[in-house]
């Protein structure tokens, strides 16, 4: 016989295949859920044995990664407390310049002095407005 032209539909033989595939994980993770992988065969201590060897690498990995993450935490906490010590430097030079007094003796260079009278309003009569 000539082989089927459509290779997207399932013969039957592959139908039943799919089903057992199904069938094997379904098993295997009833046993592995159950304890009977553990026991199965007189082996079990040894798969026992490396069930607690991935779970100790995992825990290992883990707590290098936490460190690791501790690590970067304390460096970024250093950096923002230079940055603040940074910004109350800043901020305390900034208002030392700004004093009026040191305003003023910088501008006195220029020739620029500072009022000893307060200033005067100025009013502009227009013709329309009212006495």
């Amino acid at each position: 016989m000539n082989k089927p032209v459509n290779t997207l539909k399932e013969t039957k033989k592959d139908a039943g295949k799919r089903r057992d595939t199904g069938r094997k994980i379904a098993r295997g993770t009833h046993m592995i859920l159950d304890g009977a992988f553990f026991s199965r065969h007189g082996n079990g201590w040894l798969k026992v044995f490396f069930v607690l060897a991935l779970l100790g690498l995992f825990y290992i990995s883990n707590n290098y990664l936490a460190e690791k993450k501790i690590r970067k935490i304390e460096k970024i906490n250093r950096h923002i407390k230079e940055l603040k010590f940074d910004f109350v430097q800043t901020r305390a030079s900034l208002m030392e310049i700004s004093r009026p007094s040191v305003v003023a003796e910088r501008l006195n260079k220029y020739g620029i002095k500072p009022l000893t009278q307060p200033p005067e309003k100025i009013f502009l009569k227009t013709k329309n407005q009212p006495k």
